[in-house]
């Protein structure tokens, strides 16, 4: 029976009973949380200090340093390219790594502030606009593919057997090789390397270079005495006149404002001719008028020389450009962009570093809006920019001194603000908290209220320093008594008296 009984309990072994958890003391959860908390502040604002160095702090330093133009002028470009050689490079995505791979390079014309000009009394206002084609949005075709190319007609760029039809997109004026003979684009797709024109499978190479014109809008000339070109678009009416706001000085970035503004074009007198000009911002002063800023290249053309009854972009900018009489020979009003040039010639950066770091793509939104150069008979880019006096190199289109002040204000006192706070909090821990034989971390400055904690490993959460207090005197009576009792026993048992009932010790 009884080995039966040992071999229902598992060979007479007892299970081992693990004892429970032993509790946190509530003062260490404290310590730690607050040495855990001093710590990641510390590395956070330490790795802070380090990279704000390089994004803030030393570009700030130049920035308050240099004898940048704080006034904006204007900047033209006039030549885009994008390098695969990386000397320099107008805008970077990234400031901490030097830019490699492609970059792109803008020189741009840095000059004054052009005439504040206002169009009054105007009828047939109209506005036509010729925006740059994206050559992204072509069909392309993969001649390498069997008779996807069969019966390709239009003008191709090819590249190893890839084409895109640019007449979807331009008009192009070319010559054909008479002496090369036509090959078929279905079966010779290898040849497809270049430009060609191609009249239904059967294709020509063209020499390079040509000139192409985008698809655009024609311009009414009926009835019109005023065009005011802007970028790529054109603002055309039958006006009155036209006055100036401000008289247009080399020295001088904004010029000289007037008091009462000056007429400068009127059409009471025939013989003047169509007013033209140049402007960088134009906005529609009331239901029958004009206000155009950072006008230029004010000319008066012969209405004999106006083709009627439209005229295409290209012809408009023949016309402008070839256009000789000045409307103020002073060149005061409305003056030539050369009596305002400062720089023919200067590097563009987007900022003093010549990078961002925001990794938002801003480079690819900078070219759009600062790298166009008039390729193809589009619009140069036009921009207010910040220059250096007597210093030609380079070019700012961002430069604001109020914003770096408080970028470096804000990137100082917040991470180092932190950094002080948590190097010191940490100090004072290391001080006061000690660790003691039982592995309990406590605060030698609040002594009085853990004394009894110190005794206590594992006490109540909620106890009161007055009950640890109570508790530690009542502990310390029993064991007192216990000690007199065990004193008496032992003189009674060294005289050889009976031994009398005493309390279980």
């Amino acid at each position: 029976m009884a080995t039966k009984n040992r071999g229902s309990n598992g060979g007479g072994r007892k299970k081992k009973v693990e004892p429970p958890p032993k509790p946190i003391p509530e003062q260490d959860r404290h310590i730690c949380g607050l040495i855990c908390v001093c710590q990641l502040t510390f590395v956070l604002s330490s790795v802070s200090l380090v990279y704000l160095s390089v994004a803030i702090y030393l570009p700030g330093y130049r920035a308050f340093n240099a004898a940048i133009e704080t006034v904006p002028i204007m900047c033209q470009t006039i030549n885009s390219t994008v390098s695969n050689n990386c000397e320099w490079a107008s805008c970077g995505e990234w400031c901490l790594t030097k830019a490699s791979g492609n970059c792109p390079q803008y020189l741009v014309t840095v000059r004054q502030n052009g005439t504040e000009i206002g169009v009054e009394n105007c009828t047939r206002l109209t506005t036509v606009s010729c925006p740059q084609a994206n050559p992204e949005t072509l069909k392309r075709y993969n001649c390498n593919n069997n008779k996807e190319c069969l019966g390709l007609t239009g003008i191709m760029a090819c590249r190893l057997g890839h084409c895109s039809n640019m007449s979807e997109l331009y008009q192009c004026y070319y010559n054909t090789s008479n002496s090369e003979l036509a090959f078929d684009s279905d079966r010779e797709n290898l040849k497809l390397n270049g430009y060609f024109h191609c009249d239904n499978g059967s294709c020509k190479s063209i020499k390079w270079p040509f000139a192409c014109d985008r698809y655009c809008n024609k311009i009414t000339t009926t009835g019109v005495n005023v065009f005011l070109r802007l970028g790529d678009t054109v603002y055309t009416g039958d006006c009155q006149r036209v006055v100036a706001y401000n008289k247009a000085n080399g020295n001088a970035t904004q010029g000289e404002q007037l008091a009462t503004p000056r007429e400068i074009w009127t059409d009471e007198n025939s013989t003047i001719g169509i007013f033209m000009a140049s402007c960088n911002g134009i906005t529609k002063d009331s239901g029958n008028s004009l206000r155009a800023i950072d006008c230029i290249n004010g000319t008066v053309l012969d209405e004999s020389l106006m083709p009627q009854l439209f005229i295409n972009f290209t012809t408009f900018w023949t016309i402008y450009e070839s256009s000789n009489r000045l409307l103020d020979e002073n060149n005061e009003f409305v003056p030539t962009q050369s009596s305002l040039t400062v720089f023919n010639s200067s590097r563009l950066y987007i900022n003093q570093q010549g990078c961002v770091n925001t990794l938002r793509n801003e480079c690819k939104d900078f070219s759009n809006t600062h790298g166009r150069a008039g390729d193809n008979h589009t619009a140069q880019s036009r921009f207010p920019c910040f220059y250096t006096k007597n210093d030609s190199f380079s070019a700012l289109a961002r430069f604001d001194l109020n914003k770096t002040w408080w970028e470096l204000m804000i990137g100082v006192t917040v991470p180092g603000i932190l950094f002080a706070i948590s190097f010191l909090t940490l100090l004072i821990v290391h001080q006061t908290v000690k660790v003691g034989d039982d592995a309990r971390m406590t605060c030698q400055w609040c002594a009085d209220d853990d004394a009894a904690a110190v005794d206590e490993p594992f006490m109540k959460p909620n106890q009161t320093s007055k009950e640890r207090k109570q508790k530690k005197l009542h502990d310390e009576m029993q064991e007192l008594s216990v000690i007199e009792a065990l004193v008496a026993k032992s003189a009674d048992i060294a005289v050889g008296r009976p031994l009398t009932e005493s309390p279980d010790v």
